[in-house]
């Protein structure tokens, strides 16, 4: 009998539940196949293991994978297997992980299941055929023509902002301080001086930034500073 993808994902989510369970006691773990159409999977899976984690790792916020349950564990990174490594539509794998974590998992606040969709669509998010995220904070206002200005400049390693005062009712008159610094020993410090037009290098911006998608696919992550989340994220890209 032909097995369906439904009992073969079944099969796979036990075995990488029991893998991750012995390896918590440091014991070995010997799978037993119930179908042998499984046993390819299985050790595709485990050999690509570490490069599922980081990817899960990466798009995960303020939480971390050991957090989660043994079972939610093995769901996700088969779906991530799947998402990376098969030519299975993305949203199907997405949508079987999502049935698989309501039957073996979800508890009665269904906090669970909408867990996993969320981060199965950050994964997703990362393959899809986008080269650029545009980050605007939420009390900016900017012109409809914004992207196409950055993109004149964007390119994949580099992250484009436009200049926007820090004063309200203000504009970015060369003098005003805007939302970018230059490092000055080990302090990042507003530029008193900045031309306004053309493009100038810079150590660290905020407000409004197009960023190359394989920055982010590369782990830059905002993070909490003093001198605010962009440092951290401009820092590590």
């Amino acid at each position: 009998m032909t097995l369906t993808r439904r009992a073969l994902r079944i099969e796979l989510m036990t075995l990488l539940y029991q893998y991750d369970l012995y390896k918590s006691e440091n014991i070995a773990f010997i799978p037993n196949f119930e179908h042998e159409e499984v046993e390819g999977f299985y050790f595709q899976i485990i050999d690509e293991l570490s490069v599922i984690d980081e990817l899960i790792e990466k798009n995960l916020f303020d939480y971390k994978l050991a957090r989660l349950a043994y079972v939610d564990r093995a769901i996700i990174r088969l779906a991530v297997y799947e998402m990376v490594k098969t030519d299975t539509a993305k949203e199907v794998v997405i949508d079987e992980a999502v049935n698989l974590t309501k039957i073996y998992s979800n508890l009665d606040d269904e906090k669970q299941h909408k867990f996993t969709n969320k981060l199965l669509d950050n994964i997703l998010s990362f393959y899809n055929d986008y080269e650029y995220v545009l980050f605007i904070d939420s009390d900016i206002v900017v012109p409809s023509n914004i992207i196409d200005e950055l993109l004149k400049y964007a390119d994949n390693k580099t992250i484009v902002a436009a200049a926007i005062s820090n004063i309200p009712n203000r504009t970015a008159d060369g003098t005003t301080p805007c939302n970018f610094m230059k490092l000055n020993g080990n302090r990042m410090e507003h530029m008193v001086k900045y031309p306004t037009s053309g493009v100038i290098e810079v150590d660290l911006t905020g407000a409004v930034y197009l960023v190359p998608m394989q920055c982010l696919k590369d782990g830059v992550r905002y993070d909490a500073n003093q001198q605010g989340e962009d440092n951290p994220f401009c820092d590590s890209a």
